[in-house]
């Protein structure tokens, strides 16, 4: 059974749980977030899909200008993507309002706090995500 996503540091600041590699925070934050997820073999930005053409991509990484360009460039027209990521620039939400208008930007894991229910160890993950 996979970990708690979610847990509280030594100072009572929520992170997410260590336990968890990339792939695993991708599969629970789109179920979570109500995507289903399947990683995509050619776009590694399609992580999982929502309705109407609305995509998800997840990453730990520090998520720049550059990438989210790349990524605008390489979706087609009527495609949207919602993008959550535990740091980014600060001012890279407003360059997508105004340069890149069909994606969004998330953080992690605050986005998740409305969402979260604390001490459940599974949401019902592929085994295959499952450190266990």
């Amino acid at each position: 059974m996979p970990p708690s996503l979610l847990e509280k540091d030594r100072h009572g600041i929520e992170i997410i749980n260590p336990k968890y590699n990339e792939q695993m925070i991708s599969a629970a934050v789109a179920k979570i977030m109500g995507y289903v997820y399947n990683q995509d073999e050619e776009h590694y930005w399609k992580q999982g899909e929502g309705y109407e053409n609305n995509f998800v991509y997840v990453t730990t990484k520090f998520l720049t200008v550059m990438e989210v360009g790349d990524i605008y460039y390489d979706m087609k027209d009527y495609e949207k993507l919602t993008i959550y990521a535990t740091a980014f620039d600060d001012n890279l939400r407003e360059i997508c309002k105004k340069s890149y208008s069909r994606i969004t930007i998330e953080k992690i894991p605050q986005v998740l706090q409305d969402k979260y229910d604390y001490c459940i160890d599974s949401y019902n993950l592929p085994e295959a995500y499952s450190n266990g």
